[in-house]
């Protein structure tokens, strides 16, 4: 039996795959044994493997930032003010079908937003994100468990 975490939150999906599994605020675990890829492209979305780990072991933190240290998509948000979104979401869509590199797909979309007034960045911070003592969870939780280096990725 392995640990499966489910990138997503849809309910249904879990039902259809397990009878065991928990709902965290950002994914769904399952205790079962299953192949991944079948997984993913039946049900189109990201399934990964929680190795069995000591984890008092572990130095190093790693995580996504938007949608999971925060609840956002930052450029996606900031587009939406910037009355920029449609254009976002286009390259967006091109990188996640492959259609265009990841990296040029970053730069085409932050590129988008340069020049904006620092005013945005507050109306999403203000009007957008919630639950903001999410990143001070995760702090304290690197802290107590003595990580020496934390990184976020802010978006992909």
């Amino acid at each position: 039996m392995q640990t499966i975490i489910q990138h997503s939150l849809d309910g249904n999906i879990a039902e259809k795959i397990s009878s065991n599994f928990k709902v965290f605020e950002t994914h769904i675990r399952h205790k079962l044994t299953a192949d991944l890829e079948v997984l993913r492209q039946t049900y189109q979305t990201d399934f990964n493997d929680l190795p069995a780990a000591d984890f008092a072991q572990i130095k190093l933190f790693i995580s996504d930032m938007d949608s999971t240290i925060i609840n956002i998509e930052s450029i996606d948000e900031i587009a939406d003010f910037a009355d920029l979104k449609p254009e976002v979401a286009r390259l967006t869509e091109l990188a996640m079908k492959g259609k265009l590199d990841f990296s040029d797909a970053l730069i085409q979309r932050t590129a988008l937003l340069k020049g904006l007034e620092f005013e945005v960045l507050e109306k999403v911070y203000s009007e957008r994100l919630r639950d903001k003592n999410r990143q001070s969870h995760c702090c304290c939780y690197c802290r107590s468990n003595n990580y020496s280096e934390i990184f976020a990725l802010a978006s992909h």
